[in-house]
């Protein structure tokens, strides 16, 4: 599975919009839509939930509009806390905060420190908090009143269920940049992003759900710039030959490992190991006289 830099999604979301014939906003409103389909699938009790959607004013903000009020039509208690002035919310994601008021879901305002310490209690008298402060675009540390909000959540103890990426990552590497969100889940858009599979800022994500949000295949495939690849196990699954009940081992292969050394004869034994749990019929380990009794009683 084709892994992606932010740049590199930006850039499909482009190719997509200027040769799919899909909109921007229509992009924003499958993944909304789609994150809402992957949290119902993983928690049976979504609808009788009280969420907390906590938003930026970017497009994971937009998003997180989105979520909201697909939320809110299948009757879901959901509440939504801005964190910026409205006047700072564009485009799209613009577009999409207009729709909550159509559809009477108040948003709380939380664009200040005042205001957010005010709505704090309630964030965290939720049962889920969805995390739609900030993308795959950060490229600055969250400092000051931003790393405060992260910390807050952090400290609620509730779930948190990321979009996109966890906010306070960065999106080109596998580093986090500042206060990080720690999700219990993360649902990401189109494709992994680098982040959501490379160390440390991958321990911030959870579990990983990349959901289709009507870019094509191809595109992703075929952005250009570095690429990184990612095995799913249903992929390695599928490598591996279902071997018949009457097999035998001197059928499976055989493996000879020259490994170890004084102070050193835990490599050979990691070595036998994965040999053999990689489906090796019989796996014979050469290592020092001064090893032989480590590895043989491993």
């Amino acid at each position: 599975m084709r892994v992606l830099t932010s740049d590199q999604m930006r850039a499909a979301d482009r190719s997509t919009v200027e040769g799919a014939g899909v909109t921007s906003s229509l992009l924003m409103e499958n993944a909304g839509r789609e994150f809402v389909s992957a949290i119902a699938q993983h928690l049976s009790t979504l609808d009788s939930q009280r969420v907390a959607v906590v938003c930026g004013k970017g497009n994971n903000g937009g998003d997180g509009f989105v979520v909201a009020r697909v939320l809110g039509s299948r009757g879901v208690d959901v509440h939504v806390y801005l964190t910026v002035p409205r006047s700072e919310v564009s485009g799209d994601a613009a577009l999409t905060l207009a729709a909550l008021g159509a559809a009477s879901l108040r948003v709380d305002d939380a664009a200040t420190q005042e205001l957010w310490t005010l709505a704090l209690p309630a964030i965290a008298g939720s049962d889920l908090i969805v995390d739609a402060l900030f993308g795959t675009g950060l490229s600055r540390p969250l400092e000051g009143r931003w790393a405060s909000v992260i910390d807050d959540l952090n400290a609620t103890g509730v779930p948190i269920v990321s979009v996109d990426v966890p906010s306070g990552v960065s999106g080109e590497t596998g580093c986090m940049i500042g206060a990080t969100i720690k999700a219990t889940m993360t649902v990401t858009f189109g494709a992994p992003k680098i982040p959501l599979v490379m160390m440390p800022a991958a321990l911030m994500a959870g579990e990983v759900v990349v959901v289709d949000i009507g870019v094509p295949q191809a595109i992703i495939d075929d952005v250009p710039g570095e690429r990184l690849e990612s095995i799913t196990h249903e992929q390695a699954s599928a490598w591996v030959e279902t071997r018949r009940d009457d097999i035998h081992k001197g059928e499976c292969g055989r493996v000879v490992i020259v490994a170890g050394s004084v102070g050193k004869a835990g490599a050979a034994q990691l070595a036998a190991l994965g040999a053999l749990r990689s489906g090796a019929g019989l796996v014979t380990v050469a290592t020092p006289r001064s090893c032989l009794g480590v590895v043989a009683g491993f």
